[in-house]
């Protein structure tokens, strides 16, 4: 490839990064709006960077004195207003289990130079976009060191696919400082991988590898498990020089192994212990305070890390995640579970990861080699904690989708005729798939802080993907419903769902609970409820009706009213309200009702 070449890949190679990290930069503000500048914010990480700059380990907060007084403060006796969530409680102060990674690499630089706290959807962008860059170079040079010179299009496309379908767009769809110390570490991994590769590579190999082992060692104290990456890191590096004692080896091994001195250090300093890391004193839900590694918790992990597959949906953004029973019907004891999709999903192609081509040079394969066997080790560690989350999968299925995204173009690149035209679409529509599923849960997250923090910009956004017709969701549409229903008799306690609206924030529901002998109608919307009791017999005709101008839903029975209940928020599509099926809370009732639905009518207007 010539210069005139050269300057054009290069020149797409940035368009790529720059598109990519633009996007990076409006998910990081889409839910939270602009950045706050200026200010001392409450971010936990603000928190503990104000703590060190004060001469403390702990963050500068006076525990509540009701959490002082109790003999056990992480029992659930302590009401959750008398303490932080999430926060190590110790001795009389509260401490970060988060790692301190980010803070020393990124919060308190920041607050010496600014003298105000970095937002932090704002260094979750910075660390994502150092992540990507550095994952984006390390491809193109494990394709060059293949043989395989990478065309223009490879490198347009490397930085977008890695960006896209590595789980990244996920955690921006709430950024607290779960998804920064995940961020944190995959721009120190991401790192790391890059200046092995180049010192595997290079002549002074030993600057390379130094600053290597010292990314790894920072993603130890962002997220400790993500020393796995630096063990199998030392190892490519063993088998690179013939010996882990050559002075290359050494080079990388030192900054790992005093940072991570450092780490044990800083842990023995909080808790008396240089290898807790505050999980013991967490004030948290059930069973979180506790890292039980248990085989019982393999086959469930597995699942839900890597199999699991989304809900589909007619309306905007279409792809959901969604709670489902693990393999077996039942969990494992302590298991802790949030809703989830698997990484086939998100990446598609990612076990082309495994298919190394045959002939590939020692340092791209022994590179490649680390990164799938890190990749492995950080999935088996997380499927054994009985944690499963969406954001955990940010922690190793970058690795993947980098090993496999570098693989596929190596055999594209070698391949010719009908093999390279069918392998580059097979490709193109495993990239666009996984790419599309990534894009859709970031925009609902975990929690729809999108929608709940800024509704207007989240309908427009839909309506550029819905023009118009019955899956376009709306603002505070009229909705009418008439149905009869016949009760069956079901044990005391059953939940059935009679009317459903919308999706996550804004949406409405109307169920009914059995008990002694009598229903008991209750209607739930963003924390707010009105109930009524009725009896079982019949006849039950009802109509329910939400009326934007009076802002409540009212909701009648045999012509009688039940209740009002204010609602001052609704959005939902038409193909949304549903009678006699829960498709939005399957925690909270069953799938259909049970009984009997007969003359369902439903009126819809947008206003």
């Amino acid at each position: 490839m010539g210069t005139a070449g050269r300057t054009v890949r290069l020149a797409l190679f940035a368009f790529g990064l720059a598109l990519t990290a633009r996007y990076y930069l409006w998910a990081a503000q889409a839910a939270p709006g602009r950045f706050p500048w200026g200010y001392d914010l409450g971010g936990y990480y603000n928190y503990l960077t104000r703590g060190f700059l004060s001469g403390r380990l702990s963050v500068p907060i006076d525990p509540a004195p009701e959490l002082l007084a109790v003999a056990d403060p992480w029992g659930p006796s302590v009401k959750d207003e008398h303490k932080m969530h999430d926060m190590a409680f110790y001795n009389g102060r509260y401490y970060l289990y988060h790692g301190v990674g980010p803070v020393a690499l990124f919060f308190l630089p920041w607050r010496v130079a600014a003298g105000s706290d970095a937002p932090e959807n704002f260094a979750a962008f910075v660390f994502c976009s150092v992540g990507l860059l550095c994952s984006s170079l390390l491809a193109m040079r494990l394709i060059r060191l293949a043989n395989v010179e990478p065309g223009p299009v490879v490198a347009l496309a490397v930085p977008v696919v890695l960006g896209l379908c590595g789980s990244a767009p996920y955690l921006f769809s709430r950024v607290k400082m779960y998804e920064v110390a995940i961020a944190a570490g995959y721009a120190c991994v991401s790192a790391g991988f890059c200046f092995l590769a180049r010192g595997l590579t290079s002549g002074r190999a030993c600057p390379w590898l130094g600053a290597a082992g010292a990314m790894f060692g920072c993603a130890i104290a962002c997220r400790p498990h993500l020393g796995l990456a630096g063990v199998f890191a030392m190892a490519a590096a063993a088998v690179r020089f013939g010996s882990p004692w050559r002075r290359e080896a050494v080079a990388l091994a030192a900054p790992l192994v005093a940072t991570g001195l450092a780490v044990a250090a800083y842990n023995y300093a909080r808790f008396g212990d240089p290898f807790e890391f505050g999980i013991r004193y967490l004030l948290t839900g059930p069973h979180q305070n506790r890292v039980r590694l248990s085989v019982d918790n393999l086959l469930p992990g597995a699942y839900y890390f890597l199999a699991c597959a989304p809900e589909l949906s007619g309306v905007f953004p279409w792809i959901h995640m969604r709670m489902c029973p693990p393999p077996g019907g039942a969990f494992p004891p302590g298991y802790v579970i949030e809703a989830t999709t698997g990484a086939l999903f998100l990446a598609p192609f990612f076990p082309a990861g495994f298919w190394l081509p045959r002939g590939a040079p020692g340092p791209a394969r022994t590179v490649l080699a680390a990164l799938l066997a890190s990749a492995g080790a950080i999935l088996l560690f997380h499927m054994a904690t009985g944690w499963t989350t969406q954001r955990y999968l940010a922690d190793f299925l970058p690795l993947l989708v980098l090993a496999a995204l570098t693989l596929l173009c190596v055999r594209i690149g070698r391949a010719r005729g009908w093999r390279r035209a069918a392998l580059t679409g097979f490709t193109v529509i495993l990239v666009a798939a996984g790419a599309v599923v990534n894009l859709a849960l970031a925009v609902t997250g975990p929690y729809d802080d999108f929608l709940r923090n800024r509704p207007a910009n989240y309908l427009r956004l839909a309506a550029r993907f819905t023009p118009a017709g019955d899956f376009r969701p709306v603002r505070n549409p009229l909705v009418e419903v008439s149905f009869e229903a016949r009760f069956p008799r079901l044990e005391d306690g059953t939940v059935e769902p009679l009317v459903t609206m919308g999706r996550g924030a804004y949406s409405y529901f109307l169920w009914a609970e059995h008990g002694g002998g009598r229903i008991r109608i209750r209607s739930y919307s963003e924390g707010s409820m009105a109930e009524a009791e009725i009896p079982r017999e019949g006849p039950h005709a009802f109509e329910l009706a939400f009326v934007p101008s009076a802002g409540e839903v009212s909701l009648r029975r045999n012509g009688a009213p039940l209740f009002n209940h204010a609602v001052r928020t609704l959005v939902t599509a038409k193909a949304q309200v549903d009678v006699g099926v829960n498709r939005i809370e399957p925690a909270r009732a069953g799938e259909r009702f049970s009984g009997a639905l007969d003359r369902v009518r439903v009126r819809y207007e947008a206003r």
